[in-house]
């Protein structure tokens, strides 16, 4: 598939992620590795001498799991808002000289046939 050919259709940019799976996704580093290893430790290890697992420990941990996680998806989901917000405010259209000739068209008309009529084509 060609770059220009990644442009063609706008479908590219409506393209949801689900959001479960994004806030899962931040589970899913060093981090929370570790958190998840020393939930399992507190759990597996217990005390020893016949004692009950320690539960307290296990529960702690994950939460803070959660927490972080919640943290880091809620800021990455704002961010992503933000940035959504400031391309929906970006001009759908633009001037270019094609051909010497002055048209008004859309950035994915432009982003898909720049390749192809880049030596003919010059943005105002």
């Amino acid at each position: 598939m060609l770059y220009a050919d990644l442009w063609t259709n706008d479908k590219h940019f409506n393209e949801q992620e689900s959001k479960f799976l994004k806030f899962l996704g931040f589970m899913w580093n060093p981090l929370s590795w570790v958190m998840e290893a020393a939930a399992i430790m507190a759990i597996a290890l217990a005390n020893g001498s016949g004692k009950p697992p320690d539960w307290q420990d296990f529960v702690g941990i994950i939460c803070l799991l959660v927490i972080n996680s919640t943290i880091s998806f809620i800021e990455e989901n704002n961010a992503g808002n933000a940035a959504a917000a400031l391309m929906a405010g970006l001009a759908p259209k633009t001037k270019v000289m094609f051909f010497c000739k002055e048209l008004c068209i859309t950035f994915s008309w432009l982003c898909a046939n720049w390749l192809k009529y880049s030596v003919h084509t010059y943005v105002l």
